[in-house]
């Protein structure tokens, strides 16, 4: 390896030698998003919704995944469509549930906010 970094290879390959990237498990040559803030947050839902607020602090507007624990499907971004969404400012992940078919149960949500700037 002619210049340093931090190489993970899978199961037989040598990471000393190993030239293709696709054997690799995990290489520092590129960019890699830094996970700053994750989680989980249970959401109570009466027949108007429910939501919650995660505070982040970064000043900026960061990326970040949501998903709903028990179905495994990833929110959308805010849309302004009835359902589930999420969307964020500089300080704060908001993730929203409108109470469609759900009244009175409690919902969980998993997130993860990037502290990468996507610029």
């Amino acid at each position: 390896m002619s210049d340093y970094g931090l190489r993970i290879s899978k199961s037989g390959s040598n990471v000393l030698t190993e030239t293709n990237n696709r054997n690799l498990v995990f290489t520092s040559k590129g960019s890699v998003l830094k996970v700053f803030l994750q989680g989980s947050v249970n959401v109570s839902i009466t027949g108007a919704g429910g939501g919650a607020e995660i505070t982040h602090n970064l000043g900026y507007i960061p990326l970040a995944f949501v998903t709903n624990a028990t179905s495994g499907y990833l929110l959308p971004v805010y849309a302004g469509l009835p359902g589930e969404e999420f969307w964020m400012d500089t300080t704060k992940l908001y993730i929203a549930q409108e109470g469609i078919g759900q009244p009175n149960t409690t919902v969980t949500y998993k997130y993860v906010i990037l502290v990468d700037k996507i610029e």
